[in-house]
């Protein structure tokens, strides 16, 4: 009984000398607005790949070679996506200090946009 009662101060004693690190407010501010410039890049581009895209389809809906065009938009895209990484390096010169979950909302952003305005725009001419 002495012997849990002991080992039981002596976890109270580590739980009581646990304190949270200091936290690095500047440092966080500045890799959250870099995320921000980065996601900007990431939209951009989707938009532009999106309205390349849908040009691209459009055109092969009225040349009568809808598959193949829309073949030729969906690699574009993909083409864009994995472009992007290498785009926000040259642009953005801390890109170096990207973790890989940076990379893949980046990229997931990419994807989700160029898909959703790519098929947005397509289903507005459909009316």
């Amino acid at each position: 009984m002495a012997k849990k009662a002991k080992k039981k101060i002596e976890e109270d004693d580590e739980y009581k000398a646990f304190s949270f690190p200091e936290f690095d407010v500047r440092g966080f501010i500045h890799h959250e607005l870099e995320q921000t410039s980065a996601t900007g890049i990431a939209v951009i581009l989707a938009l532009a790949v999106a309205i390349a895209s849908w040009v691209l389809t459009s055109y092969g809906e009225g040349a009568g070679l809808t598959t193949s065009f829309a073949v030729i938009s969906a690699l574009l895209g993909l083409a864009g996506a994995v472009s992007l990484p290498f785009l926000i390096r040259f642009v953005r010169e801390k890109a170096e200090e990207y973790r890989m979950g940076d990379w893949a909302s980046l990229i997931a952003i990419y994807v989700f946009l160029w898909l959703g305005v790519w098929s947005l725009l397509l289903n507005l001419g459909r009316s």
